[in-house]
Protein backbone atom coordinates (compact mmCIF):
# COMPACT_ATOMS: atom_id res chain seq x y z
CA UNK A 1 0.00 0.00 0.00
CA UNK A 2 3.09 2.53 0.26
CA UNK A 3 3.67 2.34 -2.89
CA UNK A 4 0.33 3.04 -4.24
CA UNK A 5 0.69 6.69 -1.77
CA UNK A 6 4.26 7.20 -3.29
CA UNK A 7 2.99 6.95 -6.65
CA UNK A 8 0.65 8.96 -5.60
CA UNK A 9 2.62 11.58 -3.52
CA UNK A 10 5.06 11.74 -6.38
CA UNK A 11 2.43 12.87 -8.95
CA UNK A 12 0.85 15.20 -7.09
CA UNK A 13 4.66 16.76 -6.29
CA UNK A 14 5.27 16.87 -10.08
CA UNK A 15 2.21 18.94 -10.78
CA UNK A 16 2.93 21.39 -7.90
CA UNK A 17 6.67 21.78 -9.01
CA UNK A 18 5.85 22.60 -12.19
CA UNK A 19 2.70 24.63 -11.23
CA UNK A 20 4.27 26.87 -8.16
CA UNK A 21 7.60 26.00 -8.33
CA UNK A 22 7.98 24.03 -5.01
CA UNK A 23 10.12 20.94 -5.36
CA UNK A 24 7.37 18.93 -3.68
CA UNK A 25 9.61 18.87 -0.34
CA UNK A 26 5.89 20.52 1.78
CA UNK A 27 4.19 16.88 0.15
CA UNK A 28 6.99 14.44 0.51
CA UNK A 29 8.08 15.15 3.60
CA UNK A 30 5.24 14.35 5.86
CA UNK A 31 3.90 11.85 3.42
CA UNK A 32 6.61 9.78 4.13
CA UNK A 33 6.96 10.35 7.93
CA UNK A 34 3.20 9.33 7.81
CA UNK A 35 4.45 6.05 6.05
CA UNK A 36 6.77 5.64 9.16
CA UNK A 37 10.21 6.67 7.87
CA UNK A 38 11.98 8.90 9.84
CA UNK A 39 12.29 12.82 9.70
CA UNK A 40 15.94 12.51 8.82
CA UNK A 41 14.94 9.83 6.03
CA UNK A 42 12.14 11.69 4.59
CA UNK A 43 14.05 14.69 4.39
CA UNK A 44 16.91 12.79 2.04
CA UNK A 45 14.51 10.89 0.03
CA UNK A 46 12.35 13.92 -0.73
CA UNK A 47 15.91 15.69 -1.47
CA UNK A 48 16.67 13.29 -4.10
CA UNK A 49 13.13 13.28 -5.29
CA UNK A 50 13.26 16.67 -5.87
CA UNK A 51 16.57 16.73 -8.04
CA UNK A 52 14.73 14.55 -10.87
CA UNK A 53 11.36 17.08 -10.90
CA UNK A 54 13.12 20.21 -10.59
CA UNK A 55 15.08 19.49 -13.95
CA UNK A 56 11.69 17.80 -15.30
CA UNK A 57 10.43 21.48 -14.40
CA UNK A 58 12.67 23.68 -14.99
CA UNK A 59 12.96 22.35 -18.30
CA UNK A 60 9.23 22.74 -19.05
CA UNK A 61 9.48 26.17 -17.51
CA UNK A 62 12.33 27.24 -20.09
CA UNK A 63 10.88 26.04 -23.34
CA UNK A 64 7.69 27.99 -21.96
CA UNK A 65 9.63 31.43 -21.56
CA UNK A 66 9.42 30.74 -17.53
CA UNK A 67 12.90 30.64 -16.23
CA UNK A 68 15.13 33.66 -15.25
CA UNK A 69 18.63 32.40 -16.53
CA UNK A 70 19.90 35.71 -15.05
CA UNK A 71 19.14 34.54 -11.23
CA UNK A 72 19.93 30.88 -11.82
CA UNK A 73 23.47 30.91 -11.42
CA UNK A 74 23.89 33.07 -8.40
CA UNK A 75 21.04 31.42 -6.14
CA UNK A 76 22.19 28.21 -8.04
CA UNK A 77 25.62 28.10 -5.98
CA UNK A 78 24.42 29.60 -2.73
CA UNK A 79 21.78 27.18 -2.94
CA UNK A 80 24.66 24.58 -3.73
CA UNK A 81 26.64 25.45 -0.39
CA UNK A 82 23.28 26.03 1.77
CA UNK A 83 22.38 22.25 0.84
CA UNK A 84 25.95 21.06 1.83
CA UNK A 85 25.18 22.94 5.27
CA UNK A 86 21.79 21.74 5.83
CA UNK A 87 22.26 18.00 6.32
CA UNK A 88 24.92 18.61 8.83
CA UNK A 89 22.26 20.79 10.96
CA UNK A 90 20.07 18.42 10.14
CA UNK A 91 21.82 15.58 11.81
CA UNK A 92 22.64 17.71 15.06
CA UNK A 93 18.78 17.32 15.68
CA UNK A 94 16.68 14.73 17.04
CA UNK A 95 13.76 13.99 14.83
CA UNK A 96 10.89 15.65 16.64
CA UNK A 97 12.80 19.12 16.43
CA UNK A 98 13.04 18.59 12.21
CA UNK A 99 9.51 17.70 12.45
CA UNK A 100 8.87 21.11 14.08
CA UNK A 101 11.16 22.95 12.15
CA UNK A 102 9.23 21.66 9.28
CA UNK A 103 5.83 22.84 10.30
CA UNK A 104 7.63 26.64 11.29
CA UNK A 105 8.46 26.52 7.67
CA UNK A 106 5.46 25.93 5.84
CA UNK A 107 3.56 28.34 8.36
CA UNK A 108 6.45 30.93 7.38
CA UNK A 109 5.53 30.09 3.93
CA UNK A 110 2.07 30.82 4.46
CA UNK A 111 2.91 33.90 6.05
CA UNK A 112 4.55 35.51 3.35
CA UNK A 113 1.99 34.41 1.02
CA UNK A 114 -0.04 36.64 2.50
CA UNK A 115 2.21 39.22 2.95
CA UNK A 116 2.90 39.20 -0.96
CA UNK A 117 -0.67 39.54 -1.39
CA UNK A 118 -1.22 42.55 1.36
CA UNK A 119 1.84 43.94 -0.18
CA UNK A 120 0.38 44.18 -3.59
CA UNK A 121 -3.11 45.47 -1.97
CA UNK A 122 -1.50 48.24 -0.05
CA UNK A 123 0.45 49.46 -3.53
CA UNK A 124 -2.25 49.41 -5.42
CA UNK A 125 -3.66 51.58 -3.06
CA UNK A 126 -0.99 53.88 -2.87
CA UNK A 127 -0.49 54.29 -6.64
CA UNK A 128 -4.54 55.41 -6.69
CA UNK A 129 -5.89 52.23 -7.86
CA UNK A 130 -9.24 50.92 -6.58
CA UNK A 131 -8.70 47.48 -6.45
CA UNK A 132 -5.31 45.45 -5.45
CA UNK A 133 -2.22 45.62 -7.13
CA UNK A 134 -1.85 42.61 -9.96
CA UNK A 135 0.60 41.11 -12.22
CA UNK A 136 0.75 41.42 -15.55
CA UNK A 137 -2.59 39.29 -17.64
CA UNK A 138 -3.51 38.21 -13.93
CA UNK A 139 -7.35 38.86 -13.02
CA UNK A 140 -9.17 41.34 -10.51
CA UNK A 141 -10.81 38.08 -9.49
CA UNK A 142 -9.98 36.94 -5.86
CA UNK A 143 -7.73 34.37 -6.15
CA UNK A 144 -9.71 32.02 -3.58
CA UNK A 145 -13.45 32.56 -4.60
CA UNK A 146 -13.31 34.11 -7.74
CA UNK A 147 -15.72 37.50 -6.75
CA UNK A 148 -14.79 40.63 -8.95
CA UNK A 149 -14.39 43.60 -7.19
CA UNK A 150 -17.14 46.19 -6.57
CA UNK A 151 -16.31 49.29 -8.29
CA UNK A 152 -16.73 52.75 -5.87
CA UNK A 153 -17.11 50.15 -2.70
CA UNK A 154 -13.56 49.99 -1.81
CA UNK A 155 -12.44 51.07 1.66
CA UNK A 156 -9.37 52.21 3.15
CA UNK A 157 -9.03 50.09 5.97
CA UNK A 158 -8.93 46.47 4.12
CA UNK A 159 -9.15 44.97 1.07
CA UNK A 160 -11.69 45.95 -1.47
CA UNK A 161 -15.33 44.73 -1.52
CA UNK A 162 -15.72 41.72 -3.48
CA UNK A 163 -19.10 40.14 -5.18
CA UNK A 164 -20.09 37.39 -6.96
Amino acid sequence: MDTVYLILAGIVSGILAGLLGVGGGALLVPVLVILGRTPHLAIGTSSLAMVVTSISGSYQNWRSGGLDKARVLPLGIFAVIGAQIGPIIANLLEPRALEVAFACLLLFSLYLTYLRRKLAWIGGRANGNQIPAKAPGESNRCSVCHAQPVPGRNSTSGPPTLSR
